[in-house]
């Protein structure tokens, strides 16, 4: 082959009849050919950039992009593809910024646009979300045929929490595209979370005829049938999850409860095992394995289970409660007296610390720069705002702990928070509060569990 030959075919237009025919790798060859004759061609290395990136080389494209910017800094195709293998290594930030200036380029670039709003639903935050929204509705004004920026419109007013909106968005979507799947498991989460139970049925249901691997509609179809009390039809939906992953920790917990919700209490105890065996810091399960032990009346056992859980999650009034008629059963009353007063006791400290996490709700008065206001405020109204401020930096590190799914992920310690609310509070009551609290006793255990709670009962929706 002799590359300086000029009656042979452009390597050019070689290299892209290669990617339409799926072969990347010598469509690289050609492409390299043709750059050797034209190492100007600006266009050239953009092709060549697409082509490591078809071949998930997004470093190397990324190379290759820079330098077709270099030669001509004016081609938006350029611009779309670089955030494209930004957005690939998670740099969602700077795919954005990089879009954006394709779009600015070529206002009427449909694939930017559909691009740009997929990276702000990336960077999932509220900001970002109503941000794709209108990326998503302009995109949809200026092609009436891009039905899927219809679906992402739903989706971004379903993670807005705007479900009805999100509803009728995703009802128009189905019309105009009857088989997509995702579009449906939308629906069904968003059915469920309007308690329209029987309608999420059918929508999940739709989702695993259309793909029956898509196990996450058959959980979903399953939580729905416990809210409806059919608890046979939802055992039957998670006996399919857990025979697709037998360690589906979430599964086995809700086929449990739904066990004893029947009173078939050995099926009950053996899903619980599986857990703890699983997660044997899970308090909810040893607390329900005690349950089981209970009716059998088996109290020696059962007891042993109720203390793992008041152990592993100190906080919870109920458990206390429990242990003490488990402690009565047994006549042992005396102990069952002590843990009624302290699940009395747990229950007015619980009580306390909520009133005193709520305080800055009831000051919607003071924005979220409270400690920056006026320097004509009183010191009391000051150190007033600096315990919202401080309860506020509280609350939003807790959430942020019951959000990390990773089990072994917790990096946030609260005892630090803690000592720091002490110093910041003004006045004995609310130190002896902290104090009592005790928080920096088994708080990743009790992380751990808060995730595991707030999880086990939540519709799946799609990240």
């Amino acid at each position: 082959m002799n590359i300086n030959d000029p009656s042979f075919e452009s390597f050019y237009n070689l290299a892209k009849q290669q990617i339409i025919e799926n072969n990347p790798k010598k469509a690289l060859i050609y492409i390299q050919f043709h750059l050797k004759l034209h190492p100007s061609d600006a266009y050239a290395y953009l092709l060549k950039g697409n082509i490591y990136s078809l071949l998930k080389q997004y470093e190397n494209s990324i190379i290759q992009y820079d330098k077709c910017n270099k030669i001509n800094p004016s081609i938006p195709e350029c611009y779309n593809s670089l955030a494209y293998s930004y957005s690939k290594q998670n740099k969602y930030q700077t795919a954005i910024k990089l879009v954006t200036r394709a779009i600015e380029l070529n206002p009427k670039f449909l694939d930017a646009y559909y691009n740009k709003g997929i990276f702000l639903m990336k960077s999932k935050t509220k900001y970002a979300f109503n941000e794709a929204l209108k990326t998503f509705t302009k995109l949809y004004s200026l092609d009436r045929n891009m039905h899927e920026a219809l679906l992402q419109r739903g989706i971004c007013l379903v993670r807005l929490n705007r479900l009805e909106e999100a509803l009728i968005e995703l009802n128009t979507y189905v019309e105009l595209v009857p088989n997509n799947v995702q579009a449906f498991f939308e629906l069904g989460y968003i059915l469920s979370s309007l308690g329209k139970y029987n309608e999420a049925i059918e929508a999940n249901e739709k989702v695993i005829n259309l793909n029956p691997q898509f196990i996450n509609a058959n959980y979903n179809k399953a939580l729905c049938y416990i809210e409806l009390k059919n608890f046979d039809k939802a055992i039957k939906e998670f006996n399919i999850v857990i025979k697709s992953n037998p360690s589906d920790v979430l599964s086995l917990f809700k086929r449990g409860e739904c066990y004893i919700e029947q009173k078939h209490y050995t099926h009950a105890l053996a899903d619980f095992d599986k857990v703890i065996n699983y997660e044997n810091y899970n308090a909810s399960a040893h607390y329900n394995r005690g349950i089981c032990l209970s009716n059998f009346k088996n109290y020696k056992e059962a007891k042993k289970a109720f203390q793992i859980a008041v152990k592993l999650n100190p906080k919870n009034e109920l458990y206390y409660h429990t242990l003490g008629n488990c402690l009565r059963k047994l006549k042992k009353h005396k102990e069952a007296i002590q843990m009624y007063e302290k699940g009395k006791e747990i229950k007015k400290l619980n009580a306390n610390f909520n009133e005193l996490l709520n305080k800055e709700e009831e000051k919607n008065c003071i924005n979220e720069n409270g400690l920056n206001d006026n320097n004509n405020n009183s010191k009391s109204n000051n150190d007033e705002k600096k315990n919202i401020y401080t309860l506020r930096k509280v609350r939003t590190v807790r959430e942020n702990n019951k959000n990390k799914i990773n089990n072994n992920s917790i990096n946030v310690n609260e005892s630090e928070l803690v000592n720091h609310i002490k110093e910041v509070l003004k006045g004995e009551s609310a130190k002896n509060l902290m104090n009592k609290l005790n928080f920096n006793k088994a708080v990743t255990m009790k992380n751990k569990l808060e995730i595991f709670n707030k999880n086990k009962t939540k519709i799946i929706s799609p990240k």
